[in-house]
């Protein structure tokens, strides 16, 4: 995966003001109990920071050297301990059954690739433990505003639910909310999918 445009992206960030959280990740882990939490793809670590504050023990992965330089600050500015790593996502393995909650925020790519990646996102939870995958809704397209243009790219709750098999589905459904990320989208409609699933007990 290339990064240059992502850490031109990142490069352009105010480290001043507050990284606003997910709204999605606040409402879909709200009934859960801190423990072991692995965000992927976590950019400058809107999520990550929010879920350490809430007093997860957090590991931040991201394939943008400028974006976890930046997340890097800010956990240091907000006084909180995140375990960040940079690597690519099609080639990064988590250790398996060692979390507690894995979040997959708005990472688009080719289905089968994305595939993999969730395979082993999946793989990296505790029995018990919860996947949470949340991204532009191919609807969005027609629908809603921003996000990759590609419908090869985008995703519906049953595309996602569909790669879980082994998983309990707990919640899978579109979301229509205002951005909350990125630059000149902010404030605009979108439509999201959100898959929320549990590793069965064994």
């Amino acid at each position: 995966m290339e990064n240059e445009k992502w850490n031109q992206r990142y490069s352009n960030t105010d480290l001043s003001g507050h990284q606003e959280h997910s709204s999605i990740l606040e409402e879909q882990i709200k009934h859960l109990t801190p423990g072991k939490a692995l965000d992927l793809a976590a950019g400058e670590g809107r999520n990550s920071l929010y879920l350490a504050r809430a007093g997860w023990q957090v590991t931040a992965v991201d394939f943008s050297d400028v974006a976890v330089k930046n997340g890097r600050v800010l956990a240091k500015k907000q006084e909180v301990s995140i375990d960040w790593n940079i690597a690519d996502l099609t080639a990064y393995s988590p250790e398996p059954e060692t979390c507690d909650l894995v979040c997959l925020f708005y990472l688009h790519m080719p289905r089968e690739t994305f595939r993999r990646v969730l395979t082993k996102a999946a793989g990296a939870l505790r029995p018990g433990g919860t996947l949470l995958v949340a991204g532009h809704d191919l609807s969005n397209l027609t629908e809603g505003f921003g996000g990759p243009q590609n419908p090869e790219v985008l995703y519906t709750p049953e595309d996602i639910t569909g790669m879980l098999d082994s998983m309990e589905i707990e919640y899978a459904q579109k979301e229509k909310h205002f951005s909350d990320h990125g630059s000149s989208e902010r404030g605009k409609p979108q439509v999201d999918c959100v898959v929320r699933a549990k590793k069965p007990l064994r």
